[in-house]
C-alpha cells in the first residue's frame, strides 16, 4: 500500500488526472483502469472511497492498494530465428 499526501501545488486538481500524471504515467494503468480503481475502493482519500472526479485538497490523504499483477511472459514458439553471422566472439540472429 502506498500513501500520498497532497502538497498545495497539487490542491485543486482531479484525483483520477493526479494519480495518473504522477504515479501511473509509465505503468501500464490506463486512466479508465484508476476510474474503475477508484470506484472500487482501492485508492481511498481521508480512509473513504470518493469520485474520480474528487478535487484534492492540501493534505489530504490517498491510499492506493493496488496488488502488482505478475505477468507470465511465454516465447513465441511461432517465431523462427536465422543465423546471420556467427565467430568465436559473437553470433548475429
Amino acid at each position: 500500500m502506498k500513501k500520498i499526501i497532497i502538497a498545495e501545488e497539487n490542491s485543486g486538481e482531479r484525483i483520477d488526472k493526479f494519480l495518473m500524471r504522477e504515479f501511473f504515467l509509465n505503468s501500464e494503468l490506463t486512466r479508465g483502469e484508476i476510474i474503475r480503481k477508484i470506484k472500487a475502493g482501492d485508492i481511498l482519500v481521508n480512509n473513504e472511497v470518493v469520485k474520480p472526479s474528487y478535487i484534492l485538497k492540501n493534505n489530504d490523504a490517498i491510499e492506493i492498494n493496488i496488488a502488482e499483477e505478475k505477468k507470465n511472459i511465454a516465447p513465441n514458439k511461432n517465431v523462427e530465428f536465422a543465423v546471420i553471422f556467427e565467430n568465436k566472439e559473437f553470433i548475429v540472429i
